[in-house]
């Protein structure tokens, strides 16, 4: 229980559209891509409290560019490759957001804590892989399996 509580302090915002950017990184061209991730973003952006609109369009796009050259390391076709290109995704968008907010705030250096790092930079993330697992490939798997049941 103590556990549990531990984390309450923690002020999780997941991003839930971040395996839906990776299904069209990897089935749509760059244009719709990037017109995906800025609206995307826009939609998280108009959502939040931060007062910069726009952010996170701008992170997301800048992060489409970049992990679309991830494409060939990690192939499509894989269980465990949306839950890495998501946890991708959403650590390297954070870390652009995060350092354009910094730049518009002109705050040199940015306050990097540990708190922040761990949090930001890889809970979160690490979440919302674990979220891309579970809505997406989870049911793929219990379903071939009943498939393959179904066939023996």
């Amino acid at each position: 229980m103590t556990f549990l509580f531990s984390f309450a302090h923690l002020k999780i915002h997941l991003w839930f559209i971040v395996p839906l950017l990776i299904f069209v990184i990897y089935q749509k061209p760059l244009p719709f891509a990037l017109w995906s991730s800025a609206f995307a973003g826009m939609f998280i952006d108009l959502q939040g409290e931060d007062s910069w609109i726009g952010i996170t369009s701008i992170a997301f796009c800048l992060t489409i560019l970049i992990t679309r050259k991830l494409r060939r390391y990690f192939f499509s076709d894989r269980i465990e490759t949306l839950s890495i290109m998501t946890f991708i995704f959403s650590s390297l968008a954070t870390a652009i957001r995060l350092m354009s907010v910094t730049l518009l705030h002109r705050k040199f250096p940015s306050p990097l804590t540990k708190e922040l790092i761990f949090e930001d930079l890889l809970l979160v993330p690490a979440l919302d892989a674990g979220l891309s697992f579970i809505v997406f490939v989870l049911p793929l798997i219990i379903l071939e399996k009943r498939r393959e049941k179904d066939y023996s």
